[in-house]
Formats: C-alpha cells, sequence, structure tokens
C-alpha cells in the first residue's frame, strides 16, 4: 500500500479543451484524479472527519457569475479559451473554509493553487464590467456537511468564509490550525 501523501505540485497540463457549463450552470475544468489519488480518504480535524472529495475541479465561474454572461459573452469566452496556458500547480497551502448549512456548518479544506489563464479570464470579465470579482484559486480536497462545498467565488467570500491554514500531516491523515489566532469553535 501506498503511503498517503498530499496532491500532486502539477494539478493540470498547459492545454484544455471548453469545457462549457456543467449541470449546475458552473463552469469548471476538471483535474485528473490521479494528482489527488494519494490523499487519505478522511481528514481528522480535532473531533471531525472530513470527506474526500470525490471528483476534483478548480471553478472557473461558479453559477451566479456564469448567469451574469450573455450568449455573446460566452461565445467570446470559449473562442479565446483553448488559447490560455490551463497549467494549474498547488501553491501548497491549505486552508479550512466554514458557512452556515442545515442548522449547523459546513466545512471544506481547500488548496490554494495558481493558474494565470484564471487570472487572465477573470481579469478580462473584470474589465467588461460584470461585476465578477478576481478569482481566490482553489481546489476543495475535503468537506464536512455540504458535498457541493463552501463556495470562495472572490475576496469578499474568502474573507467572509475562510476561517485560516491547516498544518496537516498526510502520513497521518490529521490536521490543525497553523496558527493559535484562530480555531473552529
Amino acid at each position: 500500500m501506498t503511503r498517503p501523501a498530499a496532491p500532486s505540485s502539477v494539478l493540470h497540463g498547459a492545454s484544455a479543451r471548453w469545457p462549457g457549463r456543467g449541470e449546475r450552470g458552473s463552469l469548471i475544468l476538471p483535474l485528473a484524479d490521479t494528482a489527488f489519488e494519494r490523499m487519505p480518504p478522511t481528514l481528522s480535524l480535532g473531533e471531525l472527519a472530513l470527506q474526500r472529495k470525490n471528483e476534483f475541479h478548480l471553478t472557473l465561474l461558479d453559477r451566479e457569475q456564469a448567469a451574469r454572461l450573455d450568449a455573446a459573452a460566452v461565445r467570446r469566452l470559449a473562442a479565446r479559451f483553448e488559447r490560455l496556458d490551463w497549467s494549474v500547480r498547488s501553491r501548497g497551502h491549505c486552508w479550512l473554509a466554514r458557512k452556515p448549512h442545515a442548522g449547523g456548518h459546513a466545512l471544506s479544506v481547500v488548496l490554494a493553487v495558481e493558474s494565470a489563464a484564471l487570472a487572465t479570464l477573470r481579469a478580462e470579465l473584470a474589465a467588461a464590467d460584470t461585476g465578477i470579482e478576481p478569482p481566490c484559486p482553489h481546489v476543495t480536497l475535503y468537506w464536512l456537511g455540504d458535498p457541493a462545498g463552501i463556495g470562495l467565488a472572490g475576496p469578499s467570500q474568502w474573507r467572509e468564509r475562510v476561517l485560516g491554514e491547516l498544518a496537516i500531516d498526510w502520513s497521518r491523515a490529521t490536521a490543525r490550525p497553523r496558527s493559535d489566532r484562530w480555531r473552529l469553535a
């Protein structure tokens, strides 16, 4: 059996085909499961056991953002999409996010990533006065309470929902706050 480990540092190569809108209306870039296959199936955070996602993706536009685009804007985006370098790399930092859900809270462990193409795409949309914020590029790795995730569409949601950075021991499948300035209360 292979020892549990962090996700690969390279999560996606440079080329990508236009994915179109997903069934929920969002625009996502699917990531290969092989980049995440050595992650443990659960991650302990104190008394909590978070479940590994069963698929991994980079959200380019959530459903609310995608709904703001008219058909012409979507066609322009699709035409430009395949010419961008869609390399996605891990920044090596994981964060814990929380939002109210079903009388309690939903939690997600997210991995900060770099994607120049996502930054370019969102900058172009912001310049077109769509009201779409710059991205906070991340990939959700684990969840508790809501498998759909937390939703971190931009800096305002990041500030509102992210509790802090985690220190993860991948071999033991455990996580703890990296700083004593925050805690899961």
